[in-house]
């Protein structure tokens, strides 16, 4: 992997809610809880996944100190439901992040 940089990285999670009150507030099942022991739990409201990549990817390309157009490679991975099926969020992330013109 000779030549391979990694020019920023970034991430982006709402904020975190106490796990007793998700659960009395009925956000969070409590059989999960029990069996998860989480403290806390970030929860996103109406914010779509691709749109939290979105700022993520954002915070990386500024903290990477270089133009858009120096950027070869933007990758966007998931591991949930992106909001639409079907729907390529990576080219979604890909365009907000990096401007038209960047295929």
């Amino acid at each position: 992997m000779d030549d391979l940089f990694v020019a920023g990285i970034g991430s982006w999670l709402p904020l975190a809610v106490d796990v007793a009150e998700a659960v009395a507030d009925g956000r969070y099942d409590p059989a999960e809880q029990a069996a998860n022991e989480y403290l806390s739990i970030t929860v996103a409201g109406d914010e779509a996944p691709p749109d939290m990549a979105v700022r993520a990817g954002r915070q990386a390309l500024a903290r990477s100190g270089l133009p858009a157009g120096d950027i070869a490679l933007l990758l966007h991975a998931s591991l949930w439901y992106q909001g639409v099926d079907f729907w390529p969020a990576a080219s979604y992330v890909h365009q907000h992040v990096l401007g038209e013109g960047r295929y």
